[in-house]
């Protein structure tokens, strides 16, 4: 049975989904980025401790007042969270450039996209690499710009 999300660890994946997404021009990589943010576990726990952290600083102010007790470190700690979850999502479009890099020439080959687009895709995710060399260096990327 899949376990029950908070509705706000969802909204908090798609926007990365949407956000991210969106800001790919080349189709093949937008796609890819939007259905990797979507699905990466890593990803999903993230924003679910982030969304629990969030419901228990509104249960225990619901509880007691706003000057509540462990209140402003829940607050924190979904803040934390949060900053993670965001890493993440970077990761994961970093983790999608690549594999478009990688397997967009076979993708083309076996008729799943046009080679201009793939050509295109893999453009850009070369670029968007090259820009996020932080990240990039943190997943391991970097070797598929040699």
């Amino acid at each position: 049975m899949p376990r029950r999300r908070l509705r706000k660890a969802e909204k908090m994946q798609n926007s990365f989904a949407h956000d991210l997404g969106n800001d790919i021009e080349a189709e093949v990589l937008h796609n890819l980025v939007h259905d990797d943010l979507n699905q990466d576990d890593q990803l999903t726990h993230y924003c679910d401790a982030a969304a629990e952290a969030d419901a228990a600083a509104d249960i225990r102010e619901s509880y007691e007042s706003r000057d509540a007790e462990f209140v402003d470190e829940l607050e924190h700690a979904w803040d934390s969270i949060a900053t993670v979850a965001h890493q993440r999502a970077f990761e994961v479009v970093a983790e999608s450039c690549v594999t478009v890099i990688s397997d967009g020439d076979e993708w083309a080959d076996e008729g799943h996209y046009d080679v201009d687009a793939v050509d295109n895709a893999k453009h850009e995710a070369r670029e968007w690499l090259q820009t996020h060399t932080d990240i990039a260096e943190r997943v391991g990327a970097l070797e598929v710009l040699a």
